[in-house]
């Protein structure tokens, strides 16, 4: 595994969401805990609030070819 970050981006306005990092060497990522917005629920759906414009990011969970469980940010809903 190589050293490295990545930032996820608003789908909405294209600001920074948080950064993630390899999680092993499959190809799987993961959230850096410190750093960006949290995963917030409100019942419905389940999303990162884009500190930017304010547009929830919709996440969806996923299980990759290896049997690991991650999520994807699907959509966006201002």
């Amino acid at each position: 595994m190589r050293d490295q970050t990545v930032d996820v981006s608003c789908l909405g306005c294209g600001g920074v969401l948080f950064k993630k990092g390899p999680l092993d060497d499959r190809g799987h990522w993961a959230r850096q805990v410190a750093s960006g917005s949290q995963l917030e629920p409100d019942g419905t759906d389940t999303y990162y609030k884009c500190p930017h414009c304010g547009a929830k990011n919709i996440v969806v969970s996923e299980t990759s070819p290896h049997g690991v469980p991650q999520l994807r940010i699907s959509h966006v809903k201002k």
